[in-house]
C-alpha cells in the first residue's frame, strides 16, 4: 500500500511538471501570438501608408495631365492663320501663319469658313463664290502605277501661292448675268447638252471657246477675273488627296455612269476637302496653260507658280497651228478614267458641249 501511495506521489509530480511545461509552452505561444498581432499591425500601418502615398501620387499626375492639357491648348491657341502684312487693310497683329488673305483685292467680300475650314468671299463683278485655297507644296501628275496613266503624266513637285478659286462651275445664269449685252458673243451659249427638256440655268454654261474667254470685252475681262494655271487646277482638285481622285467618285462625280446624258445643276455632288464641288466631272473646264505633254519635264514645271506659256504643236486636232490649251476634270459624256485628277488633254479653242470652266483669281503682294 504504501509502495502504490509512493508510485502515485511520483506520477503526479511528473503530471504536475508535464503541465507547468505545457502552461510555459502555452504563454510562448500567446507572446509568439502577440508579436504577430503587433507585426500585422504594423503592416496594415505601412499598407494603409502606401494607399495614402499612390492616392497623392494619383492626385499629382491627375494634375500634370491637366497641365500638360492646358498647354496644350495655349500651342493650339498659339497657330493663328490670318494676314501677316502691316500694310495690308486686313492686316491681324495677332496671325502668325500667313493665310494669303493679305491680298485679296477689292471686289471680294469674306463670307464664312466653310464646313472643311476654308475661308470663302464673294465676288461682286461675277455673283459667285471663291474658295481661298492655301499655298503649298504637292506632288503634280500620277504615279507609274497608277491606273489608266498617261504618259504625259509625269510625277513632279510643285510649289503654289494662295489663290482664290469659283466654289462651282460657272452656271448659265451666271454667265448670261455678266454677258448680256456684248456685240457679238452670245450670253447663252449652251447647247442644253443632252435630253434636258428645260434647261435649268443652275447648270454649267458650256459652248463657251477660251477664245470667247479671252476677249477684250469678254467673261474675264468684264469680271477681272482669270483662269487657274493646270497646276492650281490640279492642287485645287486634289485638296489633299494622293489617289486617283480626292474621294469617292460617285458621291463627288456626274459623269457617264450616273449622268444619263446631260450636265446637272452645280453642286448637287458633295464637295471635296477645300469645299469646291463638280472638279470630276459635270463638265471639263478651261485652264490657262498651253498644252505640251512634255512639260511637266521641264525645267519651269516646278514652279514656283508654273503656267505653260510656250505654244506647241497640237498634231492633226490643231490645222491652224494656234496651239492647244490644257483641259481638265471630267464630264457627264466620258467615263470615269477621264474623271482622275491628274488626267489632262490638250483642246483647240472651240466651243464644245461638255466643256465649261470656273474663274480663279491670284493673290500677291
Amino acid at each position: 500500500m504504501t509502495a502504490t501511495n509512493g508510485t502515485l506521489t511520483a506520477d503526479l509530480a511528473a503530471a504536475n511538471t508535464a503541465n507547468a511545461g505545457l502552461t510555459t509552452d502555452l504563454a510562448a505561444a500567446g507572446a509568439a501570438n502577440d508579436a504577430l498581432t503587433a507585426t500585422n499591425g504594423a503592416l496594415t500601418a505601412d499598407l494603409a501608408a502606401a494607399n495614402t502615398d499612390i492616392a497623392g501620387l494619383t492626385t499629382d499626375l491627375a494634375a500634370a495631365n491637366d497641365s500638360i492639357a492646358s498647354l496644350n491648348d495655349r500651342v493650339v491657341e498659339l497657330v493663328v492663320e490670318g494676314c501677316m502684312d502691316p500694310e495690308a487693310t486686313n492686316y491681324d497683329p495677332l496671325a502668325n501663319v500667313d493665310d494669303g488673305s493679305c491680298y485679296v483685292p477689292t471686289g471680294f467680300a469674306f463670307t464664312e469658313v466653310n464646313a472643311e475650314g476654308q475661308n470663302e468671299y464673294s465676288h461682286s463683278d461675277s455673283g459667285l463664290t471663291f474658295v481661298l485655297i492655301p499655298g503649298g507644296e504637292f506632288e503634280m501628275g500620277s504615279p507609274a502605277d497608277e491606273a489608266d496613266r498617261g504618259v504625259d503624266e509625269a510625277q513632279h513637285t510643285v510649289t503654289l501661292s494662295p489663290f482664290l478659286l469659283s466654289k462651282y462651275e460657272v452656271n448659265q445664269a451666271d454667265y448670261e448675268a455678266v454677258m448680256t449685252g456684248h456685240a457679238t458673243l452670245d450670253a447663252t451659249p449652251s447647247f442644253n447638252a443632252g435630253a434636258v427638256a428645260v434647261f435649268d440655268q443652275n447648270r454649267p454654261v458650256e459652248g463657251v471657246s477660251w477664245a470667247d474667254l479671252k476677249d477684250a470685252d469678254g467673261y474675264l475681262a468684264r469680271t477681272g477675273l482669270s483662269l487657274p494655271s493646270e497646276a492650281q487646277w490640279e492642287y485645287a482638285c486634289r485638296a489633299g488627296a494622293l489617289g486617283r481622285f480626292a474621294g469617292h467618285l460617285v458621291d463627288m462625280a456626274w459623269t457617264n455612269a450616273n449622268a444619263v446624258g446631260s450636265h446637272k445643276p452645280v453642286g448637287t455632288k458633295a464637295a471635296n476637302q477645300f469645299g469646291l464641288h463638280d472638279m470630276h466631272g459635270n463638265v471639263f473646264e478651261w485652264t490657262e496653260d498651253y498644252y505640251a505633254a512634255d512639260f511637266y519635264t521641264s525645267a519651269d514645271a516646278g514652279g514656283p507658280d508654273p503656267v505653260n506659256v510656250t505654244l506647241s504643236p497640237c498634231g492633226t486636232f490643231d490645222p491652224t497651228g494656234e496651239g492647244c490649251r490644257s483641259v481638265r476634270g471630267g464630264a457627264f459624256t466620258a467615263d470615269e478614267s477621264v474623271a482622275r485628277s491628274a488626267r489632262r488633254f490638250g483642246v483647240v479653242s472651240g466651243r464644245l458641249s461638255a466643256l465649261g470652266f470656273r474663274p480663279a483669281m491670284p493673290l500677291s503682294p
